[in-house]
């Protein structure tokens, strides 16, 4: 997720795979600035096991260490087959 936010555009998907029964993608929607924590990525995530899919709305903002830490989510568990 950290190389997604600093790295990628808006809209360009990174998939990921924890083993073959957790996969999933994140993509940065948009970059903004606010005044309270700097340069923030919006963000949607899609996590699908063996049993349910889930998707994580949110904002990543940058530490000064050049980190990227999760300041809100929310998620979501879509009912039916799961997919990334």
């Amino acid at each position: 997720m950290q190389n997604a936010f600093e790295h990628y555009q808006s809209g360009q998907i990174a998939f990921w795979s924890e083993n073959s029964r957790v996969g999933g993608r994140v993509v940065p929607i948009a970059t903004i600035h606010t005044s309270l924590y700097g340069w923030c990525r919006e963000c949607e995530e899609r996590i699908a096991t063996d049993r349910a899919s889930h998707r994580l709305v949110g904002i990543a903002c940058r530490t000064e260490r050049g980190q990227w830490l999760i300041v809100d989510i929310r998620s979501y568990v879509e009912v039916g087959q799961p997919r990334i």
